[in-house]
């Protein structure tokens, strides 16, 4: 039986139980994101994955994604979310390469996701360098994602 027909059939069998289906468009944005109040901002965003081994504490740094040549990046939010062990924990860091580093607030822990959502100013002329660091070697692997946001300006000359 063909995808469309199993489809019709389902959004059949659930109109006959007395439930109405929704169905979503999917999109894809053609034109890239852009300020409308102040054209002369572009927007950053970017995200890396946070992964730990079966035995490291300190054992992530992550690159978020480099800057255009001649731009200087102002970021303004970060968020980290990591599936971490029942005993684990972490803290991270945010900075250019070889500091000075921001140690972000303590992860809020919900289950087995630790989450860190902060906002910050930070300016950056190169990629910002984002550190965590584990509080024991759990010898359970564990990892999440990274999310960084701002906008990007023309780098001042001197």
């Amino acid at each position: 039986m063909k995808p469309k027909m199993l489809l019709v059939i389902a959004a059949g069998g659930l109109m006959a139980a007395g439930a109405v289906p929704v169905f979503a468009q999917s999109w894809a944005q053609t034109q890239p994101v852009e300020e409308v109040e102040k054209p002369h901002l572009a927007p950053y965003q970017a995200s890396v994955g946070v992964n730990f081994g079966f035995s490291c504490q300190n054992c992530e740094s992550k690159f978020f994604a480099a800057l255009p040549a001649g731009k200087r990046l102002v970021l303004e939010q970060v968020s980290v979310a990591v599936s971490v062990p029942p005993t684990g924990a972490y803290t991270c860091r945010l900075g250019p390469s070889g500091g000075p580093f921001l140690t972000l607030e303590a992860p809020r822990v919900f289950g087995n996701q630790a989450v860190i959502s902060q906002q910050v100013r930070m300016y950056f002329d190169s990629a910002p360098l984002l550190s965590c660091t584990r509080n024991e070697a759990s010898g359970i692997q564990w990892g999440g994602v990274a999310f960084a946001g701002g906008y990007l300006v023309d780098k001042p000359t001197p």
